[in-house]
């Protein structure tokens, strides 16, 4: 899996992942990630780091799932 992070799909900041400790911690499952920018705000939803990846790197014109959240 590459997980080489794009630039923010609506500003052209960098990308951060962070950790949803609440969730893993909850679930005892693996942890669960998302992929945020400090720029404009913008994260993906919570979910294993495949899926972040893909949906942070995902580029077809849309909001791809990703959400605001400044």
């Amino acid at each position: 899996m590459n997980k080489v992070l794009k630039p923010c799909p609506f500003c052209g900041g960098a990308a951060h992942v962070g950790e949803d400790m609440r969730f893993s911690m909850k679930s005892h499952d693996f942890p669960k990630w998302y992929i945020f920018c400090y720029e404009c705000g913008v994260r993906t939803p919570i979910a294993d780091m495949a899926n972040v990846v893909k949906i942070w790197n995902r580029r077809d014109g849309g909001n791809n799932g990703l959400e605001i959240c400044n």
